[in-house]
């Protein structure tokens, strides 16, 4: 374990604005970059010139946060950059774009995405009002369906709120992230919060809550990832 570490070669990019140089990298040894943001300005020629050394492949200690598939599309395209890396695609699609958006990278996503990729769709985080964490919950479940109609095996990730951001829906937010990435195709989202019986549980009051300023959305915890396979269609 102390030989892996010393043959190891350990990298931030940048320290605040300022850009640091690239250490010496160890060949055909793994590299582990440090930067909680991947995508600085210049991030395509420090990648490429890392690749160059000759490292055997690139780790990340944060998830990579992907704003557009042209940046996911770009990471894959390096193959050095470890395929063992979390990736959030942080990507709002409106509704009425969905279908356009599948119809573009549906069969690059198939092609790219397997059931045990650690890819994913982000909730909670920091927003700025209760309304807003039911909204992003709201949307990123109808985008994750269509991802799940379509064939594609993406899951959720949820990030807890910094200090001073209040999410009204704490306790729901990591069941549906550990619900999305179970193996079992029959469950829904109110199977697994059946599973706890107490009329005070957490999860269900906030799910109640939620659904009293948008009912329209009960479908949402309804469904099963079987089942919208087996449709091969998802419309909210």
């Amino acid at each position: 374990m102390l030989q892996k570490f010393l043959d190891s070669t350990y990298y931030r990019a940048y320290a605040g604005e300022n850009r640091l140089p690239i250490v010496p990298v160890h060949r055909n040894k793994p590299l582990y970059l440090y930067d909680t943001n991947f995508f600085f300005t210049d991030w395509q020629d420090i990648m490429d010139e890392i690749i160059g050394r000759g490292p055997s492949a690139i780790y990340t200690i944060h998830p990579i946060k992907c704003t557009t598939f042209t940046e996911y599309f770009e990471i894959r395209k390096r193959t050095k950059i470890s395929r063992t890396n979390q990736i959030i695609l942080d990507i709002n699609i409106p509704r009425e774009e969905i279908p356009y958006m599948l119809n573009k990278y549906k069969h690059l996503l198939l092609a790219d995405i397997s059931i045990s990729a650690p890819i994913f769709i982000q909730i909670g985080g920091n927003r700025l009002s209760r309304f807003a964490y039911y909204s992003d919950l709201i949307e990123k479940l109808n985008l994750l369906y269509a991802f799940w109609a379509a064939g594609i095996a993406i899951k959720v990730y949820y990030q807890e709120p910094k200090l001073g951001y209040i999410n009204p829906i704490a306790s729901l937010s990591p069941i549906i992230a550990q619900w999305s990435h179970t193996s079992c195709k029959t469950r829904s989202i109110d199977d697994k919060i059946i599973l706890k019986t107490k009329k005070n549980y957490p999860p269900l009051l906030e799910k109640k809550e939620l659904l009293h300023y948008y009912p329209w959305a009960a479908d949402l915890f309804e469904q099963t990832s079987g089942d919208l396979m087996k449709r091969r269609y998802w419309k909210l």
